[in-house]
Protein backbone atom coordinates (compact mmCIF):
# COMPACT_ATOMS: atom_id res chain seq x y z
CA UNK A 1 0.00 0.00 0.00
CA UNK A 2 1.73 3.51 -0.94
CA UNK A 3 0.14 6.79 0.66
CA UNK A 4 2.13 9.26 -0.45
CA UNK A 5 4.33 9.23 -3.38
CA UNK A 6 6.80 13.06 -3.92
CA UNK A 7 6.13 12.97 -8.01
CA UNK A 8 10.76 14.84 -12.12
CA UNK A 9 7.56 15.18 -12.35
CA UNK A 10 5.83 15.40 -11.53
CA UNK A 11 7.05 15.06 -8.99
CA UNK A 12 8.71 15.94 -6.67
CA UNK A 13 8.47 12.94 -2.12
CA UNK A 14 8.62 9.09 -2.15
CA UNK A 15 6.11 6.63 -1.22
CA UNK A 16 5.56 5.87 2.19
CA UNK A 17 5.81 1.92 2.05
CA UNK A 18 4.19 -0.42 4.49
CA UNK A 19 5.87 -3.57 5.46
CA UNK A 20 3.60 -6.73 5.17
CA UNK A 21 2.45 -8.62 8.25
CA UNK A 22 -0.54 -8.74 10.53
CA UNK A 23 -1.17 -5.76 13.14
CA UNK A 24 0.60 -6.60 16.83
CA UNK A 25 -1.96 -8.15 18.96
CA UNK A 26 0.06 -8.98 22.18
CA UNK A 27 1.13 -5.25 22.83
CA UNK A 28 0.65 -3.72 26.39
CA UNK A 29 -1.46 -1.03 26.76
CA UNK A 30 0.21 2.10 27.13
CA UNK A 31 3.48 0.98 26.72
CA UNK A 32 5.17 3.66 23.78
CA UNK A 33 5.02 2.10 20.38
CA UNK A 34 7.67 4.56 19.21
CA UNK A 35 9.74 7.59 20.30
CA UNK A 36 11.31 10.56 18.78
CA UNK A 37 13.10 12.67 21.47
CA UNK A 38 11.13 13.17 24.54
CA UNK A 39 7.53 12.48 22.53
CA UNK A 40 5.80 9.00 22.89
CA UNK A 41 3.70 7.66 20.20
CA UNK A 42 1.16 5.21 22.60
CA UNK A 43 -0.83 2.62 21.62
CA UNK A 44 -3.86 4.33 21.53
CA UNK A 45 -3.17 7.22 19.31
CA UNK A 46 -1.78 4.32 16.55
CA UNK A 47 -4.71 2.94 16.73
CA UNK A 48 -6.60 6.52 16.13
CA UNK A 49 -3.97 7.54 13.50
CA UNK A 50 -5.03 4.09 11.58
CA UNK A 51 -9.07 4.59 11.91
CA UNK A 52 -8.61 8.19 10.76
CA UNK A 53 -6.38 6.95 7.57
CA UNK A 54 -9.49 4.41 6.52
CA UNK A 55 -12.45 6.51 4.16
CA UNK A 56 -15.31 6.13 6.51
CA UNK A 57 -17.48 4.24 3.55
CA UNK A 58 -15.05 1.93 4.19
CA UNK A 59 -15.35 1.57 7.73
CA UNK A 60 -19.24 1.72 7.40
CA UNK A 61 -20.05 0.70 3.55
CA UNK A 62 -23.20 1.47 2.47
CA UNK A 63 -25.69 -2.17 1.57
CA UNK A 64 -27.61 -2.80 -1.34
CA UNK A 65 -31.14 -3.88 -0.58
CA UNK A 66 -31.18 -5.96 -3.74
CA UNK A 67 -29.98 -9.74 -2.25
CA UNK A 68 -28.23 -10.37 -5.77
CA UNK A 69 -25.88 -7.53 -4.81
CA UNK A 70 -22.70 -9.00 -2.45
CA UNK A 71 -22.70 -7.59 0.95
CA UNK A 72 -19.85 -4.60 1.46
CA UNK A 73 -17.36 -5.60 4.07
CA UNK A 74 -16.50 -3.25 6.09
CA UNK A 75 -12.61 -2.84 7.06
CA UNK A 76 -10.99 -3.83 10.47
CA UNK A 77 -8.84 -1.45 11.83
CA UNK A 78 -6.97 -4.45 13.13
CA UNK A 79 -6.22 -5.87 10.41
CA UNK A 80 -3.95 -3.13 9.08
CA UNK A 81 -0.33 -3.58 9.56
CA UNK A 82 0.80 -0.85 11.64
CA UNK A 83 3.82 0.47 10.64
CA UNK A 84 2.49 2.77 7.84
CA UNK A 85 1.56 5.12 10.41
CA UNK A 86 4.35 4.70 12.99
CA UNK A 87 6.27 5.63 9.70
CA UNK A 88 3.97 8.66 8.94
CA UNK A 89 4.50 9.61 12.91
CA UNK A 90 7.92 9.42 12.91
CA UNK A 91 8.51 11.37 9.91
CA UNK A 92 5.94 13.78 11.20
CA UNK A 93 7.41 14.36 14.12
CA UNK A 94 10.93 14.25 13.02
CA UNK A 95 10.65 16.92 10.52
CA UNK A 96 8.37 19.45 12.55
CA UNK A 97 10.66 19.16 15.88
CA UNK A 98 13.28 20.16 13.59
CA UNK A 99 11.23 23.33 11.56
CA UNK A 100 9.83 24.33 15.10
CA UNK A 101 13.70 24.31 16.33
CA UNK A 102 14.75 26.13 13.77
CA UNK A 103 11.97 29.13 13.95
CA UNK A 104 10.69 28.37 10.36
CA UNK A 105 6.63 27.94 10.07
CA UNK A 106 4.61 26.40 6.58
CA UNK A 107 3.92 29.75 3.83
CA UNK A 108 1.18 28.78 1.44
CA UNK A 109 4.04 28.69 -1.21
CA UNK A 110 5.38 25.69 0.98
CA UNK A 111 1.85 23.91 0.95
CA UNK A 112 1.41 24.44 -2.68
CA UNK A 113 4.46 22.19 -3.18
CA UNK A 114 3.66 19.71 -1.07
CA UNK A 115 0.49 19.75 -2.65
CA UNK A 116 2.30 19.35 -6.16
CA UNK A 117 4.61 16.52 -4.53
CA UNK A 118 1.54 14.22 -3.23
CA UNK A 119 -1.01 11.86 -5.16
CA UNK A 120 -4.11 14.22 -6.33
CA UNK A 121 -6.05 13.86 -3.58
CA UNK A 122 -4.36 13.56 -0.75
CA UNK A 123 -5.63 14.10 2.66
CA UNK A 124 -4.78 17.83 3.90
CA UNK A 125 -2.08 16.05 6.78
CA UNK A 126 -0.41 14.36 3.87
CA UNK A 127 0.13 17.26 2.11
CA UNK A 128 1.51 19.21 5.47
CA UNK A 129 4.08 16.51 6.04
CA UNK A 130 4.84 16.72 2.58
CA UNK A 131 5.36 20.63 2.57
CA UNK A 132 7.27 20.41 5.70
CA UNK A 133 9.28 18.43 4.51
CA UNK A 134 10.48 20.09 1.37
CA UNK A 135 10.45 23.46 3.51
CA UNK A 136 13.16 21.13 6.07
CA UNK A 137 14.99 20.20 2.81
CA UNK A 138 15.25 23.97 1.45
CA UNK A 139 16.98 25.07 4.89
CA UNK A 140 19.11 22.11 5.17
CA UNK A 141 20.62 22.24 1.36
CA UNK A 142 22.75 25.19 0.17
CA UNK A 143 19.82 26.10 -2.61
CA UNK A 144 17.61 28.84 -1.65
CA UNK A 145 13.63 28.40 -1.73
CA UNK A 146 12.33 29.72 -5.10
CA UNK A 147 11.00 33.22 -4.04
CA UNK A 148 7.49 35.08 -5.90
CA UNK A 149 9.87 36.94 -7.51
CA UNK A 150 12.05 33.92 -8.80
CA UNK A 151 8.88 32.65 -10.25
CA UNK A 152 8.25 36.20 -12.17
CA UNK A 153 11.38 36.27 -13.50
CA UNK A 154 11.08 32.31 -14.78
CA UNK A 155 7.99 33.43 -16.22
CA UNK A 156 9.82 36.08 -18.44
CA UNK A 157 12.71 34.31 -19.44
CA UNK A 158 10.61 31.27 -20.56
CA UNK A 159 7.34 32.99 -21.72
CA UNK A 160 4.11 30.61 -21.90
CA UNK A 161 2.64 29.83 -25.03
CA UNK A 162 -1.48 30.64 -25.53
CA UNK A 163 -3.54 29.72 -28.64
CA UNK A 164 -2.09 29.09 -32.08
CA UNK A 165 -4.49 29.34 -34.46
CA UNK A 166 -3.55 27.01 -37.87
CA UNK A 167 -4.12 25.01 -41.03
CA UNK A 168 -2.54 22.23 -42.53
CA UNK A 169 -2.66 20.42 -45.77
CA UNK A 170 -2.33 16.57 -45.14
CA UNK A 171 -1.58 13.96 -47.41
CA UNK A 172 -0.24 10.66 -48.17
CA UNK A 173 3.11 10.71 -49.22
CA UNK A 174 6.09 13.03 -48.44
CA UNK A 175 5.96 13.57 -52.35
CA UNK A 176 2.45 14.72 -52.27
CA UNK A 177 3.26 17.21 -49.57
CA UNK A 178 6.31 18.18 -51.37
CA UNK A 179 4.01 19.10 -54.28
CA UNK A 180 1.54 21.12 -52.93
CA UNK A 181 4.50 23.04 -50.71
CA UNK A 182 5.85 23.63 -54.33
CA UNK A 183 2.28 24.94 -55.49
CA UNK A 184 1.85 27.33 -52.24
CA UNK A 185 5.08 28.85 -52.94
CA UNK A 186 4.47 29.40 -56.88
CA UNK A 187 1.65 31.25 -55.17
CA UNK A 188 -1.24 29.05 -54.50
CA UNK A 189 -4.01 29.93 -51.85
CA UNK A 190 -3.41 27.46 -49.17
CA UNK A 191 -7.17 27.19 -48.65
CA UNK A 192 -7.99 26.38 -51.76
CA UNK A 193 -5.55 24.23 -52.05
CA UNK A 194 -6.47 22.64 -48.84
CA UNK A 195 -10.09 22.06 -50.65
CA UNK A 196 -8.45 20.39 -53.65
CA UNK A 197 -5.58 18.18 -52.04
CA UNK A 198 -5.96 17.32 -48.59
CA UNK A 199 -7.29 14.05 -47.71
CA UNK A 200 -7.96 15.05 -44.06
CA UNK A 201 -11.88 15.70 -42.44
CA UNK A 202 -10.41 19.87 -42.41
CA UNK A 203 -10.17 19.41 -46.40
CA UNK A 204 -13.87 21.31 -46.68
CA UNK A 205 -12.73 23.59 -44.51
CA UNK A 206 -9.82 24.39 -46.01
CA UNK A 207 -7.58 22.95 -44.14
CA UNK A 208 -8.75 25.19 -41.15
CA UNK A 209 -7.97 23.80 -37.79
CA UNK A 210 -9.22 26.62 -35.76
CA UNK A 211 -7.12 27.94 -32.33
CA UNK A 212 -5.87 25.60 -30.18
CA UNK A 213 -3.82 25.19 -26.61
CA UNK A 214 -0.63 23.83 -26.41
CA UNK A 215 -0.94 19.91 -26.11
CA UNK A 216 -3.84 19.78 -28.36
CA UNK A 217 -1.69 18.06 -31.78
CA UNK A 218 0.87 14.92 -31.75
CA UNK A 219 4.11 15.66 -30.52
CA UNK A 220 5.45 15.92 -34.48
CA UNK A 221 3.18 18.04 -35.68
CA UNK A 222 3.15 20.70 -32.55
CA UNK A 223 7.17 21.22 -32.51
CA UNK A 224 6.85 21.75 -36.29
CA UNK A 225 3.47 24.12 -35.56
CA UNK A 226 5.52 25.93 -32.83
CA UNK A 227 8.91 26.10 -34.80
CA UNK A 228 6.88 27.37 -37.58
CA UNK A 229 7.02 31.31 -38.99
CA UNK A 230 3.25 33.29 -38.41
CA UNK A 231 1.85 33.02 -42.39
CA UNK A 232 5.27 31.06 -43.97
CA UNK A 233 3.97 26.83 -44.78
CA UNK A 234 6.55 24.96 -43.24
CA UNK A 235 8.76 21.71 -45.20
CA UNK A 236 6.67 18.27 -44.94
CA UNK A 237 6.12 16.96 -41.58
CA UNK A 238 5.27 13.13 -40.93
CA UNK A 239 2.99 11.96 -38.35
CA UNK A 240 1.25 9.12 -37.57
CA UNK A 241 -1.65 9.95 -39.71
CA UNK A 242 0.27 11.41 -42.90
CA UNK A 243 2.08 14.11 -44.06
CA UNK A 244 1.38 17.90 -43.49
CA UNK A 245 2.10 21.04 -44.74
CA UNK A 246 1.57 23.32 -41.60
CA UNK A 247 0.48 26.87 -41.48
CA UNK A 248 0.14 29.31 -38.51
CA UNK A 249 -1.83 31.66 -38.95
CA UNK A 250 -1.44 33.46 -35.55
CA UNK A 251 -0.27 32.75 -32.02
CA UNK A 252 -2.56 34.38 -29.38
CA UNK A 253 -0.47 35.36 -25.84
CA UNK A 254 -0.67 33.62 -22.67
CA UNK A 255 -2.25 34.68 -19.82
CA UNK A 256 -0.09 35.39 -16.83
CA UNK A 257 -2.50 33.96 -14.52
CA UNK A 258 -2.59 31.71 -11.44
CA UNK A 259 -1.95 28.53 -13.39
CA UNK A 260 1.03 30.05 -15.45
CA UNK A 261 2.52 30.83 -11.68
CA UNK A 262 1.81 27.06 -10.88
CA UNK A 263 3.80 25.74 -13.58
CA UNK A 264 6.60 27.68 -12.64
CA UNK A 265 6.61 26.77 -9.09
CA UNK A 266 6.46 23.18 -10.24
CA UNK A 267 9.24 23.42 -13.37
CA UNK A 268 11.77 25.00 -10.74
CA UNK A 269 10.96 22.69 -7.91
CA UNK A 270 11.44 19.64 -10.26
CA UNK A 271 15.37 21.35 -11.02
CA UNK A 272 16.16 21.31 -6.73
CA UNK A 273 14.68 17.71 -6.21
CA UNK A 274 17.61 15.85 -6.43
CA UNK A 275 19.57 18.28 -4.11
CA UNK A 276 16.49 18.41 -1.74
CA UNK A 277 16.16 14.37 -1.68
CA UNK A 278 20.32 14.70 -1.15
CA UNK A 279 20.12 16.98 2.22
CA UNK A 280 16.51 15.19 3.56
CA UNK A 281 18.66 12.07 3.20
CA UNK A 282 21.26 13.03 5.31
CA UNK A 283 18.84 14.48 8.03
CA UNK A 284 17.28 11.13 8.14
CA UNK A 285 20.20 9.39 8.73
CA UNK A 286 21.22 11.96 11.26
CA UNK A 287 18.44 10.45 13.14
CA UNK A 288 18.96 7.37 14.22
CA UNK A 289 19.79 8.67 17.86
CA UNK A 290 16.45 10.29 17.90
CA UNK A 291 14.35 7.70 17.08
CA UNK A 292 13.29 4.13 19.24
CA UNK A 293 10.24 1.76 17.73
CA UNK A 294 9.47 -1.29 19.92
CA UNK A 295 10.80 -4.34 18.71
CA UNK A 296 7.15 -5.90 18.77
CA UNK A 297 5.97 -3.53 15.72
CA UNK A 298 9.61 -2.94 13.85
CA UNK A 299 12.73 -1.37 13.49
CA UNK A 300 13.62 2.34 12.38
CA UNK A 301 15.59 2.45 9.45
CA UNK A 302 17.58 6.13 9.18
CA UNK A 303 19.02 5.57 5.96
CA UNK A 304 15.73 4.36 4.37
CA UNK A 305 13.34 6.74 6.63
CA UNK A 306 10.88 3.55 7.42
CA UNK A 307 10.09 0.87 9.89
CA UNK A 308 11.19 -2.61 9.20
CA UNK A 309 11.35 -2.19 5.77
CA UNK A 310 13.62 -3.95 3.27
CA UNK A 311 17.24 -2.51 1.65
CA UNK A 312 16.50 -0.63 -1.35
CA UNK A 313 13.26 1.13 -0.38
CA UNK A 314 13.81 5.13 -1.21
CA UNK A 315 12.74 7.10 1.98
CA UNK A 316 9.44 8.50 2.85
CA UNK A 317 10.80 12.14 1.50
CA UNK A 318 11.99 14.14 -1.40
CA UNK A 319 12.52 11.38 -4.36
CA UNK A 320 14.37 12.58 -7.17
CA UNK A 321 12.19 10.53 -10.00
CA UNK A 322 8.98 12.58 -8.92
CA UNK A 323 7.46 12.94 -12.04
CA UNK A 324 6.94 16.92 -13.23
CA UNK A 325 3.94 18.78 -14.12
CA UNK A 326 4.03 20.16 -17.45
CA UNK A 327 6.28 23.04 -18.62
CA UNK A 328 5.88 26.16 -21.02
CA UNK A 329 6.74 24.69 -23.98
CA UNK A 330 5.98 20.99 -23.53
CA UNK A 331 2.91 19.30 -24.49
CA UNK A 332 1.05 17.49 -21.15
CA UNK A 333 1.88 14.04 -21.32
CA UNK A 334 -0.44 11.34 -22.10
CA UNK A 335 -2.45 9.12 -19.68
Amino acid sequence: MSRLRLLVLTALVSAFALACGSATTDAISGSPVASVNSTDLSEDELQARIIESIPPEALDPPQSEDPNIPTATAVDPDTIPPQEEITRWIVEQLVFDELETRGIQLSEGDLLNGEFLTAPGSPDDVIRTSAGQIRLAYALSDIQQPTVEDLDQWLVDNPPVGNTCVSHIIVDTEEDAIAALAQLEAGADFATLAMEVSVGPSAPAGGELGCSAPGQFVPEFENAMNEAEIGVPTAPVESQFGWHVILVTDRQAAVLDESAQEIARRTILADDLETLRDAYLEFLIDSEDDVTVDPRYGEWVPDQGIVALPPGADPPGIDATVPTGPTITDPPPGP
